[in-house]
């Protein structure tokens, strides 16, 4: 799958979780809420055994920030327990709600250059590589 195709497969991720509601708990600019919402949807796509793309997508845009969160933020994980429940809540309250958040979370990493390796490395290594 080429970056142009995995931008276009969370476009339409983010068409199929369409909902009015605003999403304002989560920030699309913090690398560890973009993190946080991508393992809650990747969470969900395995629950519901989503296409093997959806569920790859999500799995690697979860490590991709958590990477970039934990190379800014050596070792503070832990630390952010009560952040990361208030945001799984909000997520699970509504999480139609969350639409442009994975879009600007997609477009923050699609433009980073070292994304496009990164996503090569992971989807090769990752489950449902072929």
């Amino acid at each position: 799958m080429r970056i142009r195709d995995v931008i276009c497969s969370f476009a339409l991720l983010a068409v199929a979780f369409d909902s009015e509601a605003s999403a304002t708990a989560v920030d699309p600019s913090s690398d560890l809420d973009c993190a946080i919402v991508f393992q809650f949807f990747h969470r969900m796509a395995e629950a519901r055994n989503a296409p093997a793309d959806e569920r790859e997508l999500t799995l690697v845009m979860n490590a991709w920030f958590a990477a970039e969160w934990e190379r800014e933020h050596p070792g503070e994980g832990a630390k952010q327990f009560d952040h990361y429940a208030a945001i799984v809540t909000a997520l699970g309250n509504d999480p139609n709600a969350y639409r442009e958040t994975i879009r600007m979370c997609s477009d923050r990493a699609t433009s980073d250059p070292a994304f496009g390796p990164f996503w090569i490395v992971h989807r090769k290594a990752g489950p449902g590589s072929r």
